[in-house]
């Protein structure tokens, strides 16, 4: 399989792209007990969560995260 070659900008739209997915799953309170909105935060915790881990998945041959 040939290696894929990224370039900078593409890169800094998928490191943008995490960061906001991110900054969108820290912004979730009470996702376990709050039953009354109309997707639960729960799923939206699990789909930011799973999108996350792809995002990184996909990244890191590319960057390093502390």
């Amino acid at each position: 399989m040939k290696e894929m070659k990224m370039d900078r900008s593409d890169l800094e739209i998928i490191l943008r792209l995490r960061q906001e997915l991110i900054e969108s799953h820290f912004k979730c309170r009470d996702y376990k007990s709050n039953k009354n909105a109309i997707m639960r935060e729960l799923d939206h915790v699990k789909l930011l969560e799973s999108s996350i881990r792809q995002i990184d998945s996909f990244i890191k041959k590319y960057v390093e995260f502390g």
